[in-house]
């Protein structure tokens, strides 16, 4: 009964342990940074506490071994050989919170925390190569959560009309405004099997969102080009107009157009003669003059009006 219930505990919520539980002839595969041999299992016990980015550990009992993964219950899987899987995470860190223990995605952060997941800065390695880690925000409460947030507008108090490099690589801060930066959007979602959602809200309180079920930006080497799927939600459809289209700054014109979109509409977007929508452009406080140039989304509020908050994020479709 006990061994049942461990496992329905692994499967079906996937999330964390919060104290120490042990599973005989099982092994966690995958993810192991640190192999070596013991006299008895207690000092893989020691040796895991004192190791801030052990998870979890498998203890080979033929052979006196310890292996540290460093997830909790990825890939547990039964074995031919005597082993036993043991979660300890009562001292340890958490799945993403550290450089040293970064996450693929958002997701995976919140299928290992389940309802336990919050909305806050993570480390992400989306290659799992340890040559690219990164911090971003996670949402892990709208829509069932694992959403990686790549824009958000609240107050203004970031200048979004810059220059292409700006936008390679992001700006801001990731706790307010802030764009994470393109290049790290495509090695987060190279496979575009992604679902994008759109949130905005106005001056007076109302909100709206739209959701896209197809969702990718292409290399740097194809301009970001836009990969979109079909739109739904609340706030009309204000982006499948900029479907296939280069990324333009006010110093990398893409946008097919006579003169710079960027620079007559002062953002930054894959604009195409020019917009429906401008989540980059000038933060006015709502009403403004200027047709086009505000934190704009055509089909919820028009050219003349500029939002209050924005944020753009995605997670994978099935999750």
């Amino acid at each position: 009964f006990l061994l049942r219930w461990l496992l329905d505990g692994i499967v079906a919520t996937g999330k964390q342990c919060r104290q120490e539980r042990s599973i005989s002839g099982w092994a966690l595969q995958g993810f192991v940074f640190k192999t070596f041999s013991v006299t008895a299992i207690h000092e893989c016990d020691m040796s895991c506490e004192r190791e801030i980015t052990c998870q979890s550990y498998n203890y080979v009992i033929g052979e006196k071994s310890c292996e540290f993964p460093s997830r909790p219950f990825t890939n547990v899987s039964k074995l031919s050989m005597h082993c036993l899987f043991l979660c300890f995470l009562s001292i340890t860190a958490a799945l993403g919170s550290i450089p040293k223990l970064p996450a693929r995605s958002c997701w995976e952060i919140k299928a290992s925390e389940g309802l336990d997941a919050i909305s806050k800065k993570y480390w992400l390695d989306p290659l799992g190569t340890g040559e690219y880690v990164f911090e971003v925000f996670c949402d892990q409460k709208t829509s069932s959560g694992g959403w990686t947030v790549f824009q958000r507008r609240v107050d203004g108090s970031v200048d979004f009309f810059l220059d292409w490099t700006d936008y390679k690589h992001g700006f801001g801060n990731l706790s307010g405004e802030f764009w994470l930066g393109l290049d790290k959007i495509h090695r987060l979602i190279s496979d575009h099997n992604n679902v994008l959602r759109v949130d905005l809200e106005d001056f007076e309180g109302n909100t709206a969102y739209a959701e896209y079920n197809m969702f990718g930006v292409m290399s740097e080497e194809n301009k970001y080009k836009l990969i979109l799927g079909a739109c739904s939600g609340t706030a009309g459809d204000s982006l499948s107009r900029e479907r296939g289209q280069p990324f333009t700054t006010k110093d990398n014109d893409n946008n097919g157009s006579v003169n710079n979109c960027a620079t007559e509409s002062k953002g930054a977007w894959w604009y195409q003669s020019c917009h429906y929508s401008n989540l980059n452009g000038l933060y006015h406080h709502g009403q403004h003059s200027f047709a086009g140039d505000g934190v704009n989304w055509y089909h919820w509020k028009g050219y003349r009006y500029s939002l209050k908050r924005t944020e753009m994020k995605f997670k994978p479709v099935d999750f």
